[in-house]
This record gives C-alpha cells, sequence and structure tokens, in this order.
C-alpha cells in the first residue's frame, strides 16, 4: 500500500520486483554520482592533505598536473567500468535504446548531435559512454566518445570516472584535428 508524506504517495521499495528496484538504484546511483563524486574526490583530496597521508594528496596533485592533458586528448576509457551490469539496468530503467538507421563507414568520422538532452543527458551518456547502449556491436570499428563540459575534469576522482567511461572535453575537437581521432563518434 503506498504511503503519504505531505501529500505525496510513496511505493514501498520492499514490495517492487527484484529488478525493478536494481534499475532504480542504479538511476540512484549514477544520479548521486554525477552531483557529488567531484565534491566527494576534492573533500577526500583536502582531508589527506591535512592528515599524516599528505604524500597521497600530493602524489595525486603530480600525477593530475602531469596527467592534465589527457581529456582534451580523448581521455581514458577503461573496458570494464564502460560495460558494468548496472549500466544495463540503466538503460533497462527508462528504457534507453540506440536505433541504427544506416551503416557507416568505420574509417571515417562522425559527430552525432543529442539534443534536448537536459542537465544530465541520461541517453547520451548511456549510449556513448557506457557499452550498455549496443553502439560498439552495431557499429564495429567505429568508437564512441561523449564529450562533456570542461568542469567535469576539474575534481578529483570524477575526472578519473569520467575518463574511464570514455569522456572527453567538449573543446577537444577545437584543440585537436579530427586526425588525431581516427574512426571516433562523436
Amino acid at each position: 500500500m503506498p504511503r503519504s508524506l505531505f501529500g505525496i504517495q510513496f511505493v514501498d521499495f520492499f514490495n517492487i520486483p527484484k529488478v525493478r528496484r536494481l534499475q532504480t538504484l542504479s538511476v540512484l546511483q549514477w544520479t548521486l554520482t554525477f552531483l557529488f563524486l567531484g565534491l566527494i574526490g576534492a573533500f577526500i583530496f583536502v582531508l589527506l592533505l591535512l592528515s599524516p597521508l599528505a604524500f597521497l594528496s600530493a602524489a595525486y596533485l603530480i600525477w593530475y598536473v602531469y596527467d592534465f592533458h589527457t581529456p582534451e586528448r580523448g581521455g581514458r576509457r577503461v573496458k570494464w567500468v564502460r560495460r558494468w551490469r548496472v549500466w544495463d539496468y540503466f538503460r533497462d530503467y527508462f528504457p534507453i535504446r540506440v536505433i541504427k538507421t544506416a551503416d557507416l563507414d568505420p574509417s571515417r568520422n562522425y559527430i552525432f548531435m543529442y539534443h534536448p538532452h537536459g542537465i544530465m543527458a541520461y541517453g547520451a551518456f548511456l549510449s556513448f559512454a557506457t557499452a550498455a547502449g549496443g553502439f560498439e556491436e552495431m557499429f564495429p570499428g567505429l568508437r564512441s566518445t561523449l564529450l562533456s563540459l570542461n568542469y567535469q575534469f576539474l575534481l578529483p576522482l570524477n575526472r578519473e570516472y569520467a575518463m574511464a567511461l570514455g569522456e572527453c572535453q567538449n573543446d577537444a575537437i577545437c584543440f585537436y584535428s579530427f586526425e588525431c581521432f581516427k574512426n571516433r563518434s562523436f
């Protein structure tokens, strides 16, 4: 039976089928990650900086400076992060799917526009930053890259997470010619 608080009715979470609960939790996970992972990473960085483990913050800072331009150059995707099971539950919650309307030559570059995308761009994220959308199977030989705002790559943890998903800065096209991104789709 739905519960009510301030006139808003809530469903009893434990009476919902397990698969639907996992789908809901996967969307919650991504939403919280999107909103708070950067802040949590910055908080941990400062906390470590002020502790006896300050050398960890110093080591990360050196790495950050050394690796600063990687998001502009195509990121550092990690296949197993892009294939997490959580993304399948995320896809099925809405449901989100990529629809193929034409074959694409994998020796060329393509720009896919996704509009209107909203603030968090769930569909674009799932379709181009994870394997759950099926892009890799539909377009073999093409490598999808989701372009994101530059601030996504400024804060610790969030930066590494975004790059592991294969995201790169949206000004990457401005800094580097398409020749650097052979067989890529943005």
